[in-house]
């Protein structure tokens, strides 16, 4: 080559899905660290691209969760667009919902924990989409079981968005499509949960709230209620003290700090789950009934505390390490303990498919506290508990080489 020739510069083109890349890694980060805890710097630098070309793209954090969502969102309502006028309505749409939530696993922890921080127009406009999708699924199974009454279709029709919501708190070890035909039997299997003599509606009407007289107990009440709806980070120690009329100094005598709080609410929800599986163990009349009962007293907690059970699912992030792989432990081990009792009905399953189907579950239960209040879950208590076992025992797998014949009422 001469000497006088220059080499023109190579130029990178920029990627044309530059701005969708960059949402992932914001979600990602979301996800793994928190909305507060992620700075623009943090998501850049994840990008490969500086701060300045981040703001052309996004003018601010909030913009990025926006689009996260929103997009995720998406997937769920192209997926019912789909669905339309297929042969089989019900079956093509659970099958599409399935692969919108694997294709978008951390909408759900977005949703739970994150959406609180999206301006209010774009809060709205989540929830709005949130009921319709709801409202699609609810039209779909009303047309495949019309035996049930509307509330009932509801109710199923949420523990499908229970079931598409595990995938983003549970990161199972299944080849994505072996979990593709899973989730979407597990939402069939939800559909088709029996509504008989077990299933039956109590009338509940909430009577006045009533408080122990314990200064601690107040705290931990108001606490939970602030965390559920502000989230652990918008929450200060003076908002906690307000309810019960402790000022904030005075709130020390009774707890450390803000993280021995939530600690404190998220160790006591599990101590009494705890208590309810060793009530389940001793209470069942057969090997046959423990599962019902495990699950019967797991429905109970959440439904009793639901403030709680909601914190302990979208605000475990701000534990402290030592209390966070303490809660993880306990998890595990009920997960473990449901499998093992979930033997007793399916001999064979394996251990991998049978810890997925318990998750499964669990997520139903712990998301039935986002449903609509006109929903009344706490009076189908019973019929949610039905759904849950329906959705361990009822879900077909491939391993599973025979249909089970389930006694009535295990």
């Amino acid at each position: 080559m001469p000497e006088d020739q220059t080499t023109a510069p190579v130029r990178r083109q920029r990627p044309k899905d530059r701005k969708q890349q960059i949402a992932e890694n914001a979600g990602r980060l979301f996800v793994s660290n928190g909305f507060h805890a992620v700075r623009m710097e943090d998501i850049a630098s994840a990008s490969g691209i500086t701060v300045r070309a981040l703001y052309r793209h996004y003018a601010h954090k909030q913009a990025l969760l926006s689009y996260v969502v929103h997009a995720g969102q998406a997937r769920y309502l192209a997926a019912i667009r789909q669905s339309s006028g297929a042969g089989a309505p019900l079956e093509g749409l659970l099958h599409g919902l399935a692969t919108a939530a694997l294709d978008s696993r951390d909408l759900t922890l977005l949703w739970q924990r994150e959406a609180r921080h999206l301006d209010p127009e774009d809060h709205d406009e989540v929830r709005r989409v949130l009921v319709r999708i709801a409202a699609d699924v609810s039209a779909a199974v009303q047309d495949h079981r019309e035996d049930l009454p509307s509330d009932s279709v509801r109710l199923r029709a949420w523990a499908v968005l229970g079931v598409l919501a595990a995938p983003g708190q549970y990161r199972a070890s299944l080849r994505r499509p072996d979990f593709d035909t899973l989730l979407a039997a597990a939402c069939r299997a939800a559909v088709e949960a029996p509504a008989g003599a077990r299933a039956t509606a109590r009338q509940v009407t909430p009577g006045p709230l009533r408080m122990l007289g314990s200064r601690r107990e107040q705290l931990l009440a108001s606490a939970a209620q602030a965390f559920r709806g502000c989230g652990f980070v918008g929450v200060g120690i003076d908002d906690i003290g307000a309810g019960p009329g402790v000022a904030g100094p005075a709130l020390y005598r009774y707890f450390d700090s803000k993280a021995e709080i939530l600690a404190a609410l998220v160790v006591r929800l599990e101590e009494w789950l705890a208590l309810e599986s060793l009530r389940a163990l001793r209470s069942a009349d057969s090997d046959a009934e423990v599962l019902r009962a495990l699950v019967a007293g797991y429905v109970r907690v959440v439904l009793d505390a639901p403030d709680m059970a909601a914190v302990a699912v979208s605000e475990a992030l701000h534990l402290p390490d030592e209390t966070r792989n303490r809660l993880h432990r306990l998890r595990q081990d009920r997960e473990v303990e449901w499998t093992r009792w979930l033997g007793i009905h399916r001999p064979g399953l394996p251990a991998t498919t049978g810890r997925m189907l318990a998750a499964l579950a669990v997520s139903v239960v712990n998301d039935m506290v986002r449903a609509p209040q006109s929903l009344n879950v706490q009076a189908k208590a019973d019929e949610l508990v039905d759904i849950a076992l329906a959705i361990m025992l009822d879900t077909g797998v491939a391993s599973d080489p025979e249909p089970r014949q389930r006694k009535a009422g295990a």
